[in-house]
């Protein structure tokens, strides 16, 4: 699973209000436990745009790089 921008655009506000909940942890957390949160919303991958957070570091355990660009960075859960 992935979240995709316009998501919320067409979903029930129930499910959007959910889903924005655990996007936003995923983002603001400094617990290092994006793995966790992850595996718990059975969610396999992460993108990290480097416009969007350009200051986030993701060095949680359980979580690596799998793909890099100038723009981009996409984190895999083990």
């Amino acid at each position: 699973k992935m979240f995709l921008e316009g998501f919320f655009y067409w979903c029930p506000v129930s499910l959007s209000d959910y889903k924005r909940k655990v996007v936003d942890q995923l983002y603001t957390s400094k617990l290092n436990d994006r793995a966790d949160i992850m595996k718990e919303h059975k969610i396999d991958y992460m993108i990290v745009s480097r416009f969007l957070y350009p200051n986030l570091k993701v060095n949680d355990i359980g979580l690596s790089l799998v793909y890099e660009t100038r723009d981009m960075k996409i984190y895999k859960r083990e």
